[in-house]
């Protein structure tokens, strides 16, 4: 379901009046008179919310950087700053309450929107920090923006947002709220970085052994650098025979994974367990950035490898004797033979 929602920027106090001269008219007694002018006035808009305080002296919140005490009304727009170990309750007529709590720092303002046809009370904030716990009347939705992304709230939806590391999280308690991100630049850029977020020379290939697991990481920069977070990145394999993305249930041949603070996606790649070679492409959803890895699958050097030396010691300390097996083989044609293992005597 969706819900559409027009919201102003501030709302304000409007008073209409309306002025009604009246034309002088003879009085009985013959001497001009007036007749009494007539005012009308009627408050179309009024205070969308009120601030509700445990104490009258403990400074708690700020209301456009003045310290609030008791109840306070908001009338919307208001820049609302709460203290770090506080709690602060906002109540809204007819929309629900709000609590504002690890110093969070918003905005409120209210609009209409519809939902199933109908029309309904909309609660408008933006959090810039700290957590806001929302719970909605069953007629009112809600519109928050919080760290570029938006969450709307179905008519009578009880959920918990917050910011943290430049990431807006949310938690739903009841009802329906969907997450809509920000919308995604087109002028991004990717490369390939190792796992200290170090740039990968061009043209680098990954050589993986069979049945191995590897780190494959992106990172997506606007056109001047800049780490770009929070953006949707698709890993996909060229061939299934390489493997697989992902680790347990969610392992497949393409995984989505989006980039963290520092502009950097990263994914675990499972190699199959035979010779294989392919690329793994890497595209930024809703863009055309996109890098290919050139991968291949080699075998493992196998337990009894004719061409190399092993030397397989086990030990055991069982009556002093230490028991063991030594397999060598120079890469003539000669079968290779077990050598007895040496008996040490305490």
């Amino acid at each position: 379901m969706k819900i559409k929602s027009h919201v102003t920027g501030l709302i304000l106090t409007a008073i209409v009046a309306s002025l009604t001269p009246a034309p002088v008219r003879a009085s009985g007694s013959g001497s001009d008179g007036e007749k009494p002018i007539r005012l009308y006035a009627s408050a179309r808009f009024g205070p969308i919310g009120l601030i509700k305080l445990n104490s009258l002296i403990v400074r708690d919140v700020s209301v456009d950087g003045r310290i609030s005490q008791g109840e306070t009304s908001i009338w919307g727009g208001e820049l609302i700053r709460v203290t770090d170990d506080r709690r602060v309750r906002v109540a809204f007529s007819s929309l629900g309450e709000v609590t504002l709590a690890r110093g969070a720092t918003a905005r409120f303002a209210t609009s209409r929107g519809t939902y199933n046809d109908a029309s309904h009370d909309v609660l408008v904030a933006s959090l810039e920090q700290g957590s806001l716990d929302v719970k909605l009347n069953r007629d009112a939705g809600a519109y928050i923006e919080a760290a570029g992304s938006t969450f709307i709230a179905e008519p009578g939806a009880s959920f918990a947002v917050s910011v943290q590391e430049d990431h807006a999280l949310l938690s739903t308690l009841a009802g329906v709220v969907s997450v809509q991100d920000q919308p995604v630049p087109q002028d991004v850029k990717i490369r390939i970085v190792d796992e200290l977020g170090r740039p990968v020379a061009s043209g680098s290939q990954l050589s993986v052994r069979a049945r191995s697991t590897r780190q494959v990481q992106v990172q997506v920069t606007d056109k001047n650098d800049n780490p770009l977070p929070d953006l949707p990145v698709l890993f996909s394999l060229g061939n299934p025979c390489l493997g697989s993305l992902g680790l347990g249930v969610a392992a497949a041949a393409s995984f989505r994974q989006k980039t963290d603070k520092r502009g950097i996606a990263a994914v675990p790649f499972v190699a199959g367990a035979a010779k294989c070679a392919a690329s793994i492409l890497v595209k930024v959803e809703g863009t055309n950035a996109s890098v290919s890895i050139q991968t291949s699958v080699v075998q493992s050097k196998g337990f009894l490898n004719t061409q190399n030396t092993l030397i397989i010691v086990g030990a055991a300390a069982v009556a002093g004797i230490v028991i063991g097996f030594v397999v060598a083989n120079s890469g003539s044609s000669q079968p290779i033979r077990a050598v007895p293992p040496p008996t040490i005597k305490p």
